[in-house]
Order: structure tokens, then C-alpha cells, then sequence
């Protein structure tokens, strides 16, 4: 029956495993999109940000954009663009990096949104995999023959609602073996019949 299929399943890991390995995809997926923003801003601002002038209030005085590394524009190189982007994209900002054209700082706009948020969910997909991967093990050193042997009260092999609820906590770890002594006494003491 369909009870019985779902607990063969969660018995043998089977459930486990598949969270796994889907929140390692989305790690793997997430992971990769973080990266690529990381890689976008490294090349952009070493490419298109190597030298300039700036402008407003930035502007460096003198500075000719056709001769711009002689003139004192300011200069970024591909790894002031790999440093500006890790620090902008992970929002620790010191402040030292910053695009200086018009068209950097209306690209790091848009750039820097999408960068965080994707860094943001690479970071929760890595929380994910870590809180399965600890679930997984701890699971895989349960003794699942002990365990049904506790809970089945009535010793008759087969788990009533009770005792499935009781065993569902304990696999998952939200309640311990003392907890449910605790309970169970607790419940005697209040039961009058």
C-alpha cells in the first residue's frame, strides 16, 4: 500500500538522498550563476574601466581621454576588476573600487543587483546543502531496526498513527528517545482512567 511504500522509501534513505542531490544541483546551478557575475564585472571593469577620466565631480583635471594613462586617468586592472567585483558582489564595499565612467556606474547599477541576488541564493543553496548533507548523515547512523523496535509499544510489527508520528520525529531528529520516555510518563501521571 501507499503507507507502506512511503515508509520502505524514507527507511532505506531514499528520500534523503534525492534532497541531496537536488540541493546540491541548486548549489551547483546558483554557484555557477554567482561565478559568472563575479567573472562579467572582472572583465567589464578591467576591460572597459582600464582607464578613464571620469566625469562630475570625479573628473581627474587634465585628464585627455585619448591619452588617458598619461594624463592621470584612473586605471583598473583586470585584477582591480576581479577585487572590485568579489567586494561589490559579496556587499563588504570598502569603498576603493568604484566605477568612475558614466556608462560603468550605469552598468554596475543593473550589475550589482543581479550580482547580489545571485550571490544570495548561492549562499542559501550552499545552507541547504549543508543542513541535507548533516540530516543524511546523521540518518545513515540510525539504527532503523532499534528504533521501530522502540516505538512499536504494542509489539505487533506494524506502526500505528502514534507510533509512525513518534518514529517520524525521532528520524528526523527533532525529538530524542528521552523526550519521548518524558512524554510518555508525563501522560501517565495526567491520565486519571
Amino acid at each position: 500500500d501507499a503507507a507502506g511504500s512511503g515508509l520502505s522509501s524514507r527507511l532505506s534513505g531514499e528520500g534523503s538522498v534525492k534532497q541531496e542531490v537536488k540541493a546540491l544541483k541548486k548549489l551547483s546551478w546558483t554557484g555557477l550563476a554567482a561565478l559568472m557575475a563575479i567573472l562579467v564585472g572582472t572583465i567589464f571593469f578591467g576591460t572597459f574601466e582600464s582607464c578613464t577620466c571620469s566625469y562630475a565631480e570625479s573628473a581627474v583635471e587634465g585628464c585627455d581621454p585619448d591619452n588617458c594613462e598619461e594624463t592621470g586617468g584612473y586605471e583598473k586592472t583586470y585584477l582591480d576588476g576581479f577585487y572590485m567585483s568579489c567586494i561589490s558582489l559579496t556587499t563588504v564595499g570598502f569603498g576603493d573600487k568604484a566605477p568612475k565612467s558614466e556608462f560603468g556606474r550605469i552598468f554596475a547599477i543593473v550589475w550589482m543587483i543581479v550580482g547580489c541576488v545571485l550571490l544570495a541564493l548561492c549562499q542559501g543553496a550552499l545552507s541547504t546543502y549543508v543542513s541535507e548533507r548533516g540530516k543524511a548523515k546523521a540518518r545513515s547512523k540510525l539504527d532503523i531496526g532499534a528504533l521501530f523496535g522502540v516505538v512499536d509499544i504494542d509489539n505487533s510489527g506494524q506502526l500505528d498513527r502514534f507510533e509512525f508520528l513518534t518514529f517520524a520525529l525521532l528520524e528526523y531528529g527533532l525529538i530524542s528517545i528521552d523526550d519521548v520516555s518524558e512524554i510518555g510518563k508525563e501522560f501517565d501521571r495526567l491520565d486519571d482512567d
